[in-house]
């Protein structure tokens, strides 16, 4: 099956001189939106899975 493809990149620094970037890619969407949709959502998800994400939100 052929369809469309996106790969989302987010990037933070934060005040503890923390930086990363946060990389998704998908391919099983039923278009452009709903596979742009689901890699931001991926990639923001592992942004708050980041443990030195989480801990500096929770202690500033």
């Amino acid at each position: 099956m052929f369809g469309p493809s996106c790969t989302t990149k987010i990037s933070i620094s934060i005040g503890n001189g923390y930086s990363a970037i946060y990389t998704a890619y998908s391919e099983n969407g039923y278009d452009v939106h709903d596979t742009a949709s689901h890699t931001l959502g991926e990639a923001v998800s592992a942004m708050f899975r980041d443990p030195k994400v989480v801990t500096y939100m929770t202690d500033s």
